[in-house]
């Protein structure tokens, strides 16, 4: 079970996509408002929210990109490719 560091801020998705994935990400405090402006930057103009399910695949590399240098913390790790992971298989890269 993962476990987040007292007073962090937890933010979770899910996701539908081959099967069902949860996802959790903490934040700690101090950090919290940094990482809040870094994702509004992120979306577009009359944009209210970032939604990888309505953008273009290059979209969705500079959402991610942009994420990953967050000061972010995310429990555990994915499942190597090909490994199964909670009923699901990660399919390899093409």
């Amino acid at each position: 079970m993962a476990t987040f560091p007292t007073g962090a801020r937890v933010f979770v998705d899910e996701c539908k996509a081959r099967g069902y994935w949860i996802a959790a990400a903490a934040v700690m405090p101090q950090d919290a408002a940094s990482a809040e402006r870094a994702l509004r930057r992120l979306t577009r103009s009359g944009q209210s929210r970032i939604h990888f399910r309505k953008e273009s695949d290059s979209s969705r590399r500079r959402l991610l990109s942009a994420v990953c240098a967050l000061e972010v913390q995310v429990p555990g790790e994915p499942p190597a490719l090909g490994e199964r992971h909670g009923g699901l298989v990660r399919p390899p890269r093409r």
